[in-house]
């Protein structure tokens, strides 16, 4: 397991009072798939759902947690589109 980062610690409220499951056990074994996603962050997932919905195999794995990084502290963007103006965003999704 990598050090833990400054925000991983149990120094702020929120780290204190957060019931986080266990984390699970790295791989032990040759693992075989069509992908391998790295990162378990926005990207992956959604990788990883797009795949799932096209039946095609894949793999995530996850040096920490899920969505522990930069992916837990900011609103990236995964989906086209929503990058753009409140009226351009209307009209693609009909209100």
């Amino acid at each position: 397991m990598p050090a833990q980062l400054a925000f991983e610690t149990q120094s702020t409220w929120y780290e204190a009072q957060a019931n986080r499951p266990p984390i699970g056990e790295p791989l032990k074994e040759v693992v075989e798939t069509e992908t391998c996603i790295v990162g378990a962050g926005l990207a992956g997932l959604y990788l990883a759902k797009e795949l799932s919905e096209r039946n095609r195999p894949a793999l995530i794995v996850e040096a920490r947690r899920v969505g522990l990084g930069a992916s837990g502290r900011h609103g990236g963007f995964c989906g086209p589109g929503w990058a753009l103006e409140a009226e351009k965003i209307e009209k693609h999704v009909g209100l």
